[in-house]
């Protein structure tokens, strides 16, 4: 079978995940952005992915629109999985009236879309588009029971990671020092308001300040209000560190005892939460999206209610105090992306997924 991808710049799950495909019998083409980093393109063109340099401009792409029916003229092709908006957008115009490719869509977030939006037409309402891959059940629920999208048109498939990506990650520089058995909580992500860093900052100012622990913000920050009082929290209390954005933070991952993501809406699938549990570090987690999909309660990690600065308090006290609980945690979380989460099998649901959407092998 003859797929097509069609990215912009492809993410570091996407690029080991399609770079699978060929393995598992299929002809991947890869269409995507000029200044794709080279490595990327060598572990796709390493997989047996054909590499081809294709700039998405817009969702209004004509020029690219017809480029692609040409490609579509000249080179094989039954199904087209555009991962981002624009190439979706440009794939549809480009296969109007030919139902003999497929044309597959992506989405990894909830929120920000509607029937009232011109351009949502052009991708996930648009009478082409043949289904939807869903990067959670979360963000699948929201697509069939909030969007109305057909719920035999939408598939969930995890972006999966793999552990061996993990092994021997070296910080960039080092980190500022913590105090003799102090446990690292941190967050890590754009800090903006739909993280819900501001409770995790309550939750931190009704912890005791006798509790041993060190608060590491990693991540830039997109609202000055957010900023100032960071910066002010860092003055006033030596155990709070913000790094700003950091190239290595999926090593600083690895580095920390606690990670906490306290969104309070549209989270698909966190990539930080899946990085730090990669590496044996539990997770406490609002009850938001798609992460109690990844952190099982009680089990690999902690889920508290959005929101309840609260709870989340009573939940970071609980690991920090309890060195036990944090570790068999952290065993947990390492074996829950193993079995949940790998790339390879991700690559082998998309396999099925194109199989049985275009009837063939």
């Amino acid at each position: 079978m003859n797929v097509w991808i069609a990215n912009h710049i492809f993410d570091f799950p996407e690029t080991h995940i399609f770079a699978e495909l060929p393995s598992l019998g299929f002809n991947v083409t890869a269409f995507h952005a000029p200044d794709m980093p080279a490595w990327k393109r060598e572990i796709l063109e390493k997989g047996g992915v054909e590499c081809v340099v294709f700039p998405f401009h817009s969702r209004l792409d004509l020029r690219a629109a017809r480029r692609f029916k040409e490609e579509l003229r000249h080179r094989p092709c039954d199904l087209v999985y555009a991962t981002i908006n624009r190439p979706l957008a440009v794939a549809l115009m480009a296969t109007r009236g030919n139902r003999d490719v497929k044309v597959v869509g992506y989405r990894g977030t909830m929120g920000h879309i509607s029937r009232l939006d011109p351009s949502a037409w052009l991708t996930y309402f648009n009478p082409r588009l043949d289904h939807i891959v869903a990067v959670s059940d979360a963000v699948r629920n929201f697509l069939v029971d909030r969007i109305g999208i057909p719920a035999g048109k939408v598939t969930r498939i995890y972006k999966g990671h793999g552990l061996e990506w993990y092994e021997n990650l070296q910080l960039a520089s080092p980190l500022p020092e913590a105090p003799d058995g102090a446990v690292t909580i941190s967050f890590s992500g754009q800090i903006r308001p739909v993280k819900g860093v501001e409770y995790l900052l309550d939750a931190f100012e009704q912890l005791p300040r006798a509790l041993n622990m060190r608060l590491l913000l990693v991540g830039g920050i997109s609202e000055k209000p957010m900023e100032a009082r960071i910066r002010r929290l860092c003055e006033t209390d030596s155990r709070v560190v913000w790094t700003g954005f950091r190239d290595d933070a999926t090593a600083i991952a690895g580095k920390i005892d606690v990670l906490v993501m306290p969104t309070v809406e549209r989270e698909g699938l966190s990539r930080s939460v899946i990085e730090s549990m990669a590496q044996g570090v539990p997770a406490i987690v609002s009850d938001v999206g798609g992460l109690p999909e990844i952190v099982e309660d009680g089990v690999s990690g902690l889920v508290v209610p959005p929101r309840d600065a609260k709870a989340l308090a009573a939940a970071i006290r609980r690991l920090v105090e309890d060195g036990d609980l944090r570790r068999r945690f952290g065993a947990a979380a390492r074996e829950r992306i193993k079995t949940h989460f790998d790339f390879r099998q991700s690559a082998a649901e998309f396999a099925a997924l194109f199989r049985r959407l275009t009837g063939r092998q």
